[in-house]
C-alpha cells in the first residue's frame, strides 16, 4: 500500500513538472514571436521608408528592386510567425469561447459562397488545450476544405461523447487526391490531437472529406 501511494505521488509531482514545463514553453514561445516579428516588421517599416525615398528622388528601378526584397522578408516573416503561433492559444478563444471563435472562423468560407453550418454542444468550461485543439482542427479542416476540394458546403460538429470532445469537419468537395502527401496542416492536427491522448482520422473520397477527431476531457495521468 505504501508503495502504491508512493507511485501514485510521484506521478503527481511528473504530471505537474510537464504541465509547467508546457506552461514555460508557451510563455517563451511568446516572447520568441513578439520578439522576432516585431524585429521583423520594424525593419520592413525601415526598408519601406527607404522606397519612399527612392521614388520621390526618381529611382524607379532601385525602388522596385527594393520591394521585391522586401517581399521575400514578408513571405519568410509569416512562415515563421505561423510555426510559432501552431503553439500558442488564439486569442479568439479568450473573447469568444470555442463555439464562438469557431463560429467566427467560418466567416470567411461563408463570405467565399460555400455554405458552411456548425452545430457544438455546450463546449464551455473545458481545459485550454482541448479548447485550442479542437480550434485549431477545424481552422486547418476548413482551410483544407477551401484550398484543395472546392466544395459547396462544410459542417462543423462540436459533441461532447461520454468523457471526450468528438470535432467533426466534413465537406462535399472532391476529396484528397490519392498521391496526396500530408502537409504541415494535416500533420499539426493529429499531433495536436494525439498529444493529449486524442483520435484522429481523415476520410476522403469522390463524395468529401470527413475529419475526425475525439478529445479526451481529462488527460490520463503520467
Amino acid at each position: 500500500m505504501v508503495l502504491g501511494w508512493n507511485v501514485y505521488a510521484l506521478q503527481c509531482v511528473l504530471g505537474a513538472l510537464v504541465e509547467a514545463a508546457r506552461r514555460e514553453e508557451r510563455r517563451r514561445l511568446g516572447q520568441d514571436l513578439h520578439d522576432s516579428l516585431g524585429l521583423a516588421l520594424t525593419g520592413m517599416g525601415f526598408a519601406l521608408d527607404a522606397v519612399a525615398r527612392m521614388l520621390r528622388a526618381g529611382e524607379h528601378e532601385a525602388a522596385l528592386a527594393l520591394v521585391g526584397e522586401i517581399r521575400g522578408q514578408l513571405s519568410e516573416t509569416a512562415a515563421g510567425a505561423q510555426a510559432v503561433v501552431r503553439g500558442l492559444r488564439p486569442p479568439e478563444l479568450d473573447r469568444l469561447g470555442l463555439t464562438g471563435a469557431v463560429r467566427e472562423a467560418t466567416t470567411a468560407l461563408s463570405s467565399s459562397g460555400v455554405e458552411v453550418d456548425v452545430e457544438a454542444d455546450d463546449t464551455g468550461g473545458l481545459d485550454p488545450e482541448v479548447e485550442t485543439a479542437a480550434y485549431w482542427t477545424v481552422r486547418e479542416a476548413l482551410a483544407n476544405a477551401a484550398r484543395h476540394a472546392t466544395p459547396r458546403s462544410c459542417s462543423v460538429r462540436l459533441r461532447r461523447s461520454g468523457d471526450a470532445l468528438a470535432v467533426t469537419v466534413s465537406d462535399n468537395g472532391r476529396g484528397l487526391p490519392a498521391r496526396a502527401v500530408p502537409g504541415t496542416g494535416l500533420s499539426s492536427m493529429r499531433e495536436r490531437v494525439t498529444r493529449l491522448d486524442g483520435a484522429f482520422t481523415i476520410d476522403t473520397g469522390a463524395k468529401g472529406t470527413t475529419i475526425a477527431a475525439s478529445i479526451p476531457l481529462v488527460r490520463t495521468a503520467l
